[in-house]
Parts: C-alpha cells; structure tokens; sequence
C-alpha cells in the first residue's frame, strides 16, 4: 500500500466516492474534520477500510510541544472507538456482506448481553400484553362484532360500536409497537457498541416517533403494493428498504431520506441481507418447536444478527465491537 505524499487515495463522504486526491491532502481532511472511520482505499489495497486503521495516514503531533522528545500522539483512535459508531457514510463501493460474521457476533452478544435482553423483553411483552387485557376487558360493554341469535344460531346485523372500538385499539396498540421498535433499535445499537444501556432506552425515542409513523406508513404502502405484484417485487421491496428504523434512529433522518437511505446501503447486497433474513427466519422455526421455549434465544438472537448486518453494511467488521 503506497502512502507517499503524492500518491493518489479515494474516500466516502456522504455516500458518494471522492478523489482521487494525493495521500498529504487526505491527512490535512482528516485532521480538518473528516472522520476518522471514513473508508479510503489506494489502487493495490485489497478492499475500501477504515482511514483510523492506516497509522501513516492519522498525521501525529507531539504530545506536549514544549519538550520535543515526548512520544507522538495521534488526532484519532487507531482501533474502532464505540463513541464514533453511527458517523459512517455509506461505503463506495459497497462492503459485501459477510453473514457468517453477523450470525457470529449476534450469537455472541446475545449470551453476553442475556439479562439484559430478557429484562427488555419483559417490559415490551408487559406493555404489550397489558395494552392487550386492557383493551379485551373494554371490549365487553360492546359485545361481539355480529349478533348471533342464541336459538337458530343465525347471525344478525353487524355491531358498529364493537366495530369502531376494535379498529380504535389496533390503531392504538400498532402506534405503540412503533413507538417501541425505535427503542429497541436505539437498544440494540448501543448494545453493539459495547454499553450496557439501561431499561429506559425503550422510551428514549419520543422525538423521531412521527418520522417512524410515516416512514412505517410508506414502507407499509410499498410492500403491499410489491406483494400484490405476485410477491416477489414485495420481498425485493422489504430488503432494500427494510433498514429505514436503524437510518432514522441513528441518523435521524426524514421518512423519505430514510428509506433512501436504507436502499443505498444495501445496494449489491440484495442476496446476502436475502439470505441472512432466511436464515434467521429458519431460527425463529426451529425455536417454535420445544413448545415455543427456544423463541427466548431465537428472537434476540436473530434481532441482534439483523443489527449486526445493518452496522456491518457500514464499516464491515469495525462497525460493531467484536466479541471473542
């Protein structure tokens, strides 16, 4: 790898390639504000990385000017530092997506992190299934959707009232799983990142909750659209663009920007985030089988490898702290 001063080096900025510009000009960017967890690569590299991890490149000051023997220090980390995860643009060209790395890190974060995951899902199956028994317990003064006489068994005209109630608290109770997918996202990024976030990370999201209703709504709308087009443009529908949640939560992004979003991230690698859904939809079944039991390991297990994707697709192994 040629890190002479005048040696041509490209970079990702916002998603798109820039350069070529001479190595010394891309040291004075990064010291000038260019993150450090940007991708370059040089012809003869064997693939775009992180500038952090090419020391030449970090340019050293002395590490007190006054006493000109004091060991050098450097304007950025050299190893993937947790408190810059989420500053990445999208790579160019595209990382490929490794899913054995993700099935890997997700199992291993998942047993590292087991307690804290079980506590999160009590609480979302609590507010769930409390949301569920309040709203059962109110459907009683209604009565039952359609009449049915007792004696003939034969069904009477439809009860709006119980109508307009049920279709209320699916509304209610869909808004509420939204509001807490953002939280869990938010949970599980931090997660990755090597924290030990708390509980109330689940509610810490209130101020990107309308972008994620209308996001959800467009996303909604253009999978129904794929479905009805014999199914398979609704699959390539929900791949490319199923990352908005992750892009709204930690790049707060717009609804519109967020969906862009998810689709230029997972550009030429339709198969592989394809084929890790698979397999993690596999997991899920196989968890159903010893009555249900194995959906405790399978469900965050699965929802951790997805995370580790979406982190992966951005700065490939550095993109998440990696467990041993």
């Amino acid at each position: 790898m040629d890190t002479t001063p005048s040696s041509q080096w490209f970079y990702s900025k916002n998603g798109e390639q820039k350069g070529p510009v001479p190595f010394s000009e891309l040291q004075d960017l990064l010291s000038s504000g260019l993150p450090a967890t940007s991708l370059v690569w040089t012809e003869g590299a064997a693939e775009w990385v992180p500038a952090s991890s090419i020391p030449e490149l970090i340019q050293q000051t002395a590490a007190d000017p006054e006493n000109p023997y004091a060991a050098p220090s450097t304007n950025a980390e050299l190893t993937s530092d947790p408190g810059n995860y989420g500053t990445e643009d999208i790579p160019e060209p595209p990382i490929p997506l490794d899913i054995g790395f993700c099935l890997t890190q997700g199992w291993k974060h998942t047993f590292a992190n087991f307690g804290l995951i079980v506590l999160l899902g009590l609480v979302y199956i609590g507010i769930t299934f409390g949301m569920g028994l309040i709203f059962g317990l109110g459907q009683i003064p209604f009565g039952d959707t359609v009449s049915i006489d007792p004696e003939t068994g034969a069904t009477g005209p439809p009860n709006t009232g119980s109508i307009v109630y049920q279709v209320i608290t699916t509304i209610i109770q869909q808004l509420v799983s939204i509001f807490l997918s953002l939280g869990v996202v938010r949970f599980g990024l931090n997660l990755l990142k090597g924290e030990s976030p708390e509980i109330g990370t689940l509610f810490s999201q209130s101020d990107k909750f309308l972008t994620a209703l209308a996001a959800t709504i467009l996303f909604g709308l253009m999978a129904i659209a794929g479905f009805i087009l014999f199914i398979l443009p609704g699959i390539f529908i929900i791949i490319r663009f199923g990352y908005y949640m992750q892009a709204i939560v930690e790049k707060n992004l717009n609804p519109i920007d967020a969906l862009k979003y998810s689709w230029n991230l997972t550009r030429s690698n339709f198969w592989a985030v394809f084929g890790l859904g698979f397999v993690n939809f596999l997991i899920i079944l196989v968890g159903c089988l010893p009555c249900f039991l194995g959906l405790i390991i399978a469900v965050p297990f699965t929802w951790l490898a997805s995370l580790v994707s979406y982190r992966y697709l951005h700065a490939g192994p550095q993109g998440i702290k990696v467990l041993s």
